[in-house]
């Protein structure tokens, strides 16, 4: 083979692997980091009712209040009862985002439980939502959402 030849080899090589990596990066259902721990299981009984279980983790530096004091003091300065409503707004934030994403719930949903649990000097908390989608699932919803929990 010649310089140029192998030249020309080793740059469509590259520019297969780049098309490769750009469209398998492209197609990834994987959720999206969102900068704190979640998990969104699902469920799909016999008769067609669709189940979820969304669980959120959030560590306290990704939630502070914007302030110019110390995010400890104005952590501290809120106390519980604050920390338990931001915690609860967040979850129901990222819960109805990531549907809006993922349209496993296309009919909105019924909450069958819910739990929101203090943090401590590291975590806002953890929360979790339990719901039932409104709507029956469909053949491709069988197909997109497998039972994972």
């Amino acid at each position: 083979m010649t310089n140029k030849a192998t030249t020309k080899a080793r740059a469509t090589v590259l520019l297969v692997l780049l098309t490769v990596f750009a469209v398998t990066g492209c197609s990834s259902s994987a959720p999206k980091n969102r900068g704190f721990n979640e998990s969104f299981t699902t469920r799909i009984t016999g008769n067609g009712t669709k189940l979820f279980e969304y669980r959120l983790e959030i560590p306290e530096r990704e939630i502070r209040p914007q302030s110019h004091i110390s995010s400890n003091t104005a952590i501290n300065a809120e106390g519980p009862e604050g920390r338990a409503k931001r915690m609860r707004r967040r979850l129901e934030s990222q819960l109805n985002s990531l549907l809006e994403e993922n349209r496993y719930c296309r009919e909105g949903f019924l909450e069958i439980d819910r739990s929101i649990y203090g943090g401590g000097r590291t975590m806002l908390g953890e929360g979790l939502i339990r719901g039932e989608c409104r709507e029956g699932a469909t053949a491709e919803d069988r197909r997109r959402f497998p039972n994972s929990g």
